[in-house]
């Protein structure tokens, strides 16, 4: 994830990766995802009809996270990963839209960490989303370990 924010790697890097995850043949396999997710999202909008923006946000982060991390649907709109993927997606938005100083006054960029609380945070906020995306990876592994792990006989 962290790829597709690195201007050096230009555009054709997330282009090829997009092309690939998004094409007709890999489109059908996200068929059952979908299906799941328009039979919760149909529930929770019979039920509670008011909340149709929380509960198209619950099932947009709910399908991408079962896609690319293969976790189950999220039923809540208030699950913690949801919360912080909310978090971080309002972050790099923020980031991309020149909503910082620095990215209209470059030079602010060599100035020291002291003096650059946005620098301080920018850092802290890296180390705690890499740890996210980390954390959402090393459950995939764990999955996947454990499959191999029963299929083998293993367990």
């Amino acid at each position: 994830m962290s790829q597709c924010f690195r201007p050096s790697l230009g555009f054709e890097f997330l282009h090829t990766d997009l092309s690939r995850a998004l094409n007709n043949q890999m489109a059908r396999s996200y068929r059952p995802f979908e299906q799941i997710e328009s039979y919760l999202l149909a529930e929770s909008l019979l039920k509670q009809p008011r909340l149709l923006k929380e509960h198209l946000r619950r099932s947009t982060t709910s399908f991408i996270m079962s896609v690319v991390y293969g976790t189950k649907p999220l039923v809540d709109s208030e699950d913690e990963n949801m919360l912080r993927l909310e978090r971080f997606l309002q972050r790099s938005l923020r980031a991309g839209s020149g909503y910082h100083w620095v990215e209209y006054f470059h030079w602010m960029e060599h100035l020291p960490r002291w003096m650059s609380k946005w620098r301080r945070d920018a850092e802290a906020w890296f180390h705690k989303d890499s740890a996210m995306f980390k954390s959402f990876y090393d459950e995939v592994l764990e999955r996947r370990v454990g499959h191999f792990a029963i299929y083998m006989g293993i367990f």
